[in-house]
């Protein structure tokens, strides 16, 4: 067991969303609790970030620092993603955001068929949202998964073993990039046509439960596209 305590890291206004979410995972929390795009715009610094949201960015990062440190001094076991090796760093995001949206994509596709079709007539505007958004959601995710796993990961692997040069690997991520700002969009028209997920009164339980899974869904795509475009992508 690893004893060592780690350092707390300074966190500054002038860092990017992407860079405090590499230092310390736990800010994902909270930028997902204030509707702050941390992946797709994690290269925006914290204060513009919280600016353009009318929010206080003294009281915000003093908050995340203050948890960053209680963190640390409780022992929590906190991955440093940007201490992974890249390889290590792909293993786990197919092991562990991959396998969750091959296990989990039909699911919630199958829920949102459901709800739609026993719902749609009270909810039709926002359930044929859902059910249209969910269906393209899942074909685009199903192929960029391929896509990493065949195309992109061995490509890193390549430039990482100095068998592949900068300029074409950084021509795949960029097409990789605008995939995660489409998956991005739709997730964010999802909240926003959900209302962050308020499930009307008087639908059923399976409307509960299809409302809990998109939500677990935008979670584990907003870290796996954070942990790709702020720390694997970074050359």
């Amino acid at each position: 067991m690893n004893n060592v305590q780690r350092e707390v890291k300074n966190l500054t206004k002038n860092m990017s969303l992407g860079e405090i979410a590499s230092i310390y995972p736990g800010a994902i929390n909270t930028f997902m609790d204030l509707e702050i795009d941390f992946c797709c715009g994690g290269n925006r610094p914290l204060e513009e970030a919280l600016e353009e949201a009318n929010l206080n960015t003294n009281e915000i990062l003093a908050s995340i620092q203050n948890q960053y440190q209680k963190e640390v001094e409780q022992g929590s076991d906190m991955k440093d993603f940007k201490d992974f090796s890249k390889i290590k760093l792909i293993d786990y995001i197919i092991e562990t955001h991959h396998e969750y949206l091959r296990k989990n994509l039909p699911r919630i596709e199958s829920l949102t068929e459901t709800i739609f079709r026993v719902h749609g007539d009270n909810h039709y505007e926002m359930l044929d949202f859902v059910n249209t958004n969910v269906k393209a959601l899942k074909k685009e995710l199903e192929a960029h998964l391929e896509k990493e796993e065949t195309i992109l990961f061995p490509k890193v692997e390549e430039y990482e073993n100095g068998q592949l040069n900068k300029e074409a690997l950084e021509k795949t991520i960029e097409e990789l990039e605008n995939e995660h700002d489409a998956a991005g969009d739709i997730l964010k028209g999802l909240r926003k046509i959900t209302h962050g997920y308020t499930v009307p009164a008087g639908t059923c339980n399976t409307f509960v439960f299809a409302f809990e899974k998109l939500e677990e869904l935008e979670k584990d795509l907003f870290q796996h596209i954070h942990l790709e475009n702020n720390i694997l992508f970074k050359l």
